[in-house]
């Protein structure tokens, strides 16, 4: 009798009653002397009936039945079909896997109610695995290579073949690849197929051993892939082989807004290793973003990234039960900038730093959603240095507008030198006053980015005065 408040998920209830089923059948069949291999429509892999997978599968394939793999290694079968399903039998459940090896890329495309479970697919030094056009169907694998030239696991569609949607992927794991998950539909601006619509329980993605070509990204969604659910994502670079690597990136295909990419909901994201650079999340411009993710202890240089391109909508929803945004320090924008809309999922947000890169081209008005008003750091420009008779202000946005206060008791000397100044440019300016004596002028001269001379005249040489400069 189970105790009040037990509850076993469905994934354990249907492992367990598989377990039994080949349990009664393995006891029934030596004591009646029938085999094993193909008994109330199993179809076990035992070496004697079916030598290898593909005998197997091809057995379901034409007359129906689960396929069971025992622990070990296999030569992977290469031809799959719609209504099948292939279970790993071990007890272990990837701690002692059941592993099925390839020679070439593998594509499993345009199939139906497909099921797959606890299999690790070896792919070696060949170039990942490849789901295409698959509907309706449950998969829970692992994919592992050593090359780094293309994805581990590719989850797109063909033309013609129709999406990639209502799929419950449980875990999929992957290790190697240029990429770990590459999230592909085909069309761009006009869309014939897409990877839309589908639950992702846990995705696990291991950076390879040797870095790829370009920085190696975790989860890649390139075009036209929409509204799906991801419960939990993690990112590993535990072997630290790598430099730089990203977690999330949308739309990386291009930065038209037509390649739709928006509406994902992931409900934590993390990484393990150790720091690199690169971003954490990539948002790139798409039909409308929607983005809401969890806690993201990014480690590398950016939590989070928005390419160039005007996007026409992202709103970003933290759902940290702590109330602290840890995707804003630091961010890099594009040269164009979009309406963003930052908003919590508990109560009030509490956003650490609102602090853009060097490359931050023009205003942003950021919301809070805890203040009836705006807060802008679109306010601060450089009118340049004019000349001649009309002096137009050039209005060149400052990257990183800085407002420097402070107070200092002259020692002995009309003026004093302030330093350790943060300002990266010595085009900032100072203005002061006299808190000692209301007769004295406060000026500055000598202008350095990271220093300059305060001095006062009309007063006396242990004045206290008091100082503002702004600039970037």
């Amino acid at each position: 009798m189970l105790q009040p408040g037990f509850r076993r998920t469905d994934r354990m209830k249907s492992k367990l009653k598989w377990q039994l089923l080949i349990f009664l059948i393995l006891i029934g069949t030596r004591s009646f002397g029938q085999s094993v291999s193909n008994k109330n429509d199993i179809l076990y892999v035992d070496g004697v009936k079916y030598t290898t997978v593909q005998a197997a599968v091809t057995a379901a394939c034409a007359g129906g039945g689960v396929v069971l793999v025992p622990q070990g290694t296999y030569a992977g079968p290469r031809t799959f079909c719609s209504n099948l399903t292939i279970k790993a039998f071990n007890f272990g459940y990837f701690s002692t896997p059941t592993v099925f090896t390839y020679s070439a890329p593998l594509l499993i495309a345009n199939l139906h109610n497909i099921d797959i479970e606890g299999i690790r697919f070896d792919m070696g030094a060949n170039r990942g695995v490849t789901l295409s056009s698959t509907t309706a169907s449950r998969i829970d694998i692992e994919v592992v290579t050593t090359d780094t030239t293309a994805p581990a696991l590719t989850l797109t569609c063909t033309n013609g073949g129709g999406n990639t949607a209502y799929n419950q992927f449980e875990r999929l794991v992957t290790t190697g690849g240029s990429e770990g998950i590459q999230f592909r539909g085909l069309g761009g601006e006009t869309p014939t197929c897409g990877v839309t619509e589908n639950q992702f329980g846990m995705l696990q993605a291991f950076a390879p051993a040797s870095a790829p070509a370009s920085a190696w990204t975790a989860f890649d969604i390139v075009q036209d892939a929409d509204s799906n659910v991801v419960v939990q994502s993690h990112s590993y670079n535990l072997a630290g082989p790598l430099a730089s690597m990203n977690g999330w990136a949308f739309n990386s295909s291009s930065t038209r807004t037509n390649n739709s990419t928006q509406i994902w909901t992931i409900g934590f994201f993390d990484v393990t290793g150790p720091p690199v650079t690169g971003c954490g999340i990539i948002g790139n411009q798409s039909l409308g973003m929607t983005i809401k993710t969890g806690v993201m202890p990014w480690s590398g240089a950016n939590q989070f990234c928005l390419g160039t391109g005007a996007t026409p909508s992202i709103d970003w929803q933290t759902l940290n039960s702590s109330n602290a945004d840890y995707m804003m320090t630091p961010t890099i924008w594009g040269a164009t900038q979009p309406q963003l809309n930052f908003s919590s999922g508990y109560n009030s947000g509490v956003f650490a730093s609102l602090k853009p890169a060097s490359n931050f081209a023009n205003g942003t008005t950021w919301t809070l959603p805890n203040s009836t008003g705006t807060v802008s750091e679109a306010n601060v420009e450089y009118c340049g240095a004019t000349s001649g008779a009309t002096q137009a202000c050039a209005k060149t946005m400052e990257n990183l507008p800085l407002a420097v206060f402070g107070e200092v008791t002259l020692n002995g000397a009309s003026s004093q030198s302030i330093t350790a100044l943060p300002f990266t440019a010595a085009t900032y300016s100072c203005s002061g006053s006299d808190l000692t004596n209301t007769a004295g002028i406060v000026s500055f001269h000598a202008f350095a980015n990271a220093s300059v001379t305060i001095a006062e005249s009309g007063g006396g040489t242990s004045d206290h005065l008091r100082y503002m400069c702004l600039g970037y």
